[in-house]
């Protein structure tokens, strides 16, 4: 058979098209000849071009991440124009060649994050005009010209945050009125130029978190027609007016202006915002919310815990139609005015009231919330319910009342909730009486013992919940210190009437967590009844007499020198005592 001199050639150019395509660097991992992956392979910047070469040409992703490259040279890519992903985070690149991403025209996702680059020179990306996403946060960025963006006409996507910019260039934007997400958190940006956002009708989600800024203007926000979270938290805001909020007032459905200096909210503040679901102004120095500040608001959350609010008034709340999540704790309030709910009172199903001054429940303050599900009141100094203060909570689930001051509870103060708790919490509280509660639905209820009697080797402990339909108690101590626990991890039982109990066999200065638990024939209804213990130190007094210490060394059998200082310090003692008479 007669071989034609041309199908040979052709022959041998194929095979090496062939063996090109399917070759696959060495410290690469390729799959199907389109995904190439040279993460974490010691790739430096001196031999990132010989990998390249020997890439198979046909690949569409890139992973060069988790090297040492500190320097992108250009002509790399000038066989991979094909590349549709590329990913070099978490490298050293602190230098990159202007034309080093020419040839990448049909590149969508760049990622540059956790480098070294300082600056975004004009023309870096001047091919990308289908490029959708680009990460270059967590870098050094100072400096980025006004027009390094201007051919990413498809960019989508764009992470900024966690370098060192002090300003955003005002035309940096212009051409980029795809953008749906921008983060610029976590940077040092002091202010905001008039038109920095007017380009971008389609931006969904903006975050400014963590920088500098001082204050809004009316036009900062311009622009932004779409927006639907907005991110402000950890600034040096101090005065928020109005106005400021008025280019975003009908699209934002998020807004975070948590732990910045804002003393008070203004009236009306955030009126007029009906899409706005999420609303936290927690961590602030807010001392006064001004009247309707929530007018008409529909939230599923509102948190202003951590503030320096001391009062609640009805007038702060006027007109809004809903909270279903509504956190007041770590304030200083210690009064809630009656009704003060009362405009949402059957929209709210968690109030967070903890970590405040309040020194009664009265009725007033949770009056027909008859959908709460969770009532949270711990670390405030209640004492007392007041005239059945939650007889209309009939559907909550979730009640915390512990680290208050309570002595004495009684069913008939709860008879609202009693049929629907779930779990009811009273540790840390000095209770002495738990009474009239027969449960016969499932719940979990906690709150301590109370101990007495306090020794080096034993304690008296007693409980509260005393009267109730319990088949007998079940105790169970735990060393918590001790190398030598004295106690059997298995649970002891107690007789049904005993109302206290005496635990001896302890040790000395250690510490116990003893639980003492009722046990009824529900197994769903738990009741638990703990304390942490410490025993006192063991005091030792001597009672031997001199006459006894005498026989007693003169039948030791001690060298006739260890007798002498003996009987010497003996003599000593007794002429002390009789001086001292």
């Amino acid at each position: 058979m007669k071989f034609c001199y041309f199908d040979v050639v052709l022959a041998a150019i194929l095979f090496c098209i062939v063996a090109k395509t399917a070759s696959c660097p060495p410290p690469c991992r390729c799959h199907q000849n389109l995904y190439t992956y040279c993460d974490d392979a010691a790739l430096t910047s001196n031999n990132l071009e010989d990998v390249l070469l020997n890439t198979p040409a046909t690949t569409i992703y890139l992973d060069l991440s988790l090297n040492s490259i500190n320097y992108l040279p250009s002509e790399i890519f000038d066989n991979h124009p094909q590349l549709t992903n590329v990913n070099f985070a978490k490298n050293s690149i602190g230098s990159i060649s202007s034309k080093v991403f020419v040839p990448l025209t049909h590149l969508r996702k760049l990622f540059l994050e956790e480098n070294k680059i300082v600056v975004i020179n004009s023309g870096l990306f001047t091919s990308q005009e289908k490029l959708e996403i680009l990460r270059l946060d967590r870098n050094k960025i100072e400096h980025i010209h006004n027009t390094s963006f201007e051919n990413l006409v498809s960019l989508e996507e764009l992470y900024l945050g966690d370098n060192h910019l002090y300003e955003i260039p005002s035309l940096l934007f212009t051409n980029t009125t795809k953008l749906r997400v921008l983060d610029l958190s976590d940077n040092l940006i002091e202010y905001i130029h008039d038109g920095t956002f007017a380009h971008l009708r389609n931006l969904e989600v903006l975050s400014l978190a963590n920088n500098r800024i001082r204050t809004l203007q009316s036009y900062s926000l311009n622009g932004l027609i779409n927006l639907k979270q907005l991110n402000l938290r950890r600034n040096r805001l101090s005065v928020l007016q109005t106005t400021d909020l008025d280019a975003v007032r009908f699209s934002l459905k998020e807004l975070d202006l948590s732990s910045n200096s804002l003393s008070t909210l203004t009236s009306n503040m955030f009126s007029n915002m009906p899409k706005l679901l999420n609303l936290n102004i927690s961590g602030n120095n807010i001392e006064l919310i001004n009247d309707s500040a929530f007018f008409g608001l529909s939230l599923d959350k509102l948190l202003l815990n951590g503030n320096k609010l001391t009062k609640v008034w009805r007038s702060s709340f006027r007109g809004v139609q809903r909270i279903a999540y509504l956190d007041f704790s770590r304030n200083e309030i210690s009064r809630v005015e009656t009704g003060a709910f009362d405009s949402f009172n059957e929209f709210i199903f968690v109030l967070d009231l903890s970590e405040n001054k309040l020194t009664k429940l009265h009725y007033g303050m949770v009056r027909e919330m008859k959908y709460l599900q969770v009532l949270r009141l711990a670390h405030n100094e209640i004492d007392q319910v007041v005239n059945t203060a939650l007889k209309d909570l009939a559907n909550l689930q979730e009640l915390d009342i512990s680290k208050n001051k309570f002595t004495a509870i009684d069913s008939k103060d709860f008879v609202g909730p009693l049929n629907s708790l779930k779990l009811f919490s009273l540790q840390c509280n000095t209770l002495i009486r738990f009474e009239n509660f027969n449960f016969n639905k499932g719940i979990q209820v906690s709150m301590n013992l109370t101990q007495s009697h306090v020794r080096a080797r034993s304690v008296n402990v007693s409980w509260p919940f005393t009267k109730g339909r319990q088949l007998y108690w079940s105790m169970t101590i735990k060393c918590v210190d001790s190398n030598q626990c004295p106690f059997d991890s298995k649970p002891q039982y107690l007789p049904a009437y005993k109302e206290s109990h005496v635990i001896d066999k302890m040790l000395p200065i250690s510490q116990y967590y003893v639980c003492i638990n009722p046990v009824f024939a529900n197994t769903d209804v738990k009741v638990e009844q703990c304390l942490f213990i410490m025993t006192s130190e063991e005091v030792i007094t001597t009672t031997r007499s001199s006459s006894t210490i005498v026989n007693s060394l003169g039948t030791s059998g001690a060298s006739p020198r260890t007798s002498s200082c003996a009987i010497l310090s003996l003599i000593y003692f007794i002429f002390t005592c009789f001086c001292w008479n």
